[in-house]
């Protein structure tokens, strides 16, 4: 996983814990960073633009993929 340093973090599905992301930027956010939960830190990958999505969608879908919580 690249995070949104460029720093990259190898992880397999195992150690993620979960998937969420948050909004940022005002009004609601106009982009989103997408978090990884794994061995009980918080990784923040990179930036998603919002287009025809809510920032959550991408979490949701990455967690019934992965079967996360």
């Amino acid at each position: 996983m690249e995070q949104k340093s460029g720093r990259l973090v190898s992880l397999t599905p195992e150690q993620i814990e979960r998937f969420w992301s948050i909004s940022i930027g005002g009004s609601g956010g106009w982009s989103c960073y997408l978090l990884v939960k794994a061995e009980g830190r918080d990784y923040e990958s990179f930036i998603v633009h919002k287009r025809q999505h809510l920032c959550e969608d991408d979490a949701k879908l990455l967690n019934a993929d992965y079967r996360k919580r």
